[in-house]
């Protein structure tokens, strides 16, 4: 598939909620562990007011547990290729807006 060289295409989901969607071995819909999860993309669709995600599951500079916010746009819709393992905890998304954001999740083989 073109754009995959090295990670295979992962499942999308759509963020349907304003609330919070966990995600475990890439699966949203129970809670996870660190390590389980591969963030292969996030995608965030155009908006009249710019849509915002949460993620919690990364780490920062420190090695501590931290979110990050990803921010949409007004006039086009805005894809990030991550492929970014939860390392911190387990993945979690929260868009400020329902149904204007996909993230595209795979399995990770550090966890069995």
């Amino acid at each position: 598939m073109a754009g995959y060289t090295n990670t295979p295409p992962g499942t999308p989901t759509i963020l349907g909620t304003t609330g919070t969607v966990s995600f475990s071995k890439g699966v949203p819909g129970s809670s996870g562990v660190a390590n389980d999860t591969i963030l292969n993309g996030l995608k965030i669709a155009q908006n009249g007011t710019a849509v915002t995600v949460t993620l919690v599951g990364f780490r920062d500079h420190t090695g501590s547990a931290a979110s990050y916010v990803f921010t949409g746009s007004t006039t086009s819709d805005t894809w990030w290729p991550l492929g970014w393992i939860n390392s911190a905890g387990g993945l979690t998304a929260t868009a400020s807006v329902a149904s204007k954001a996909i993230v595209e999740t795979i399995p990770s083989t550090l966890v069995p």
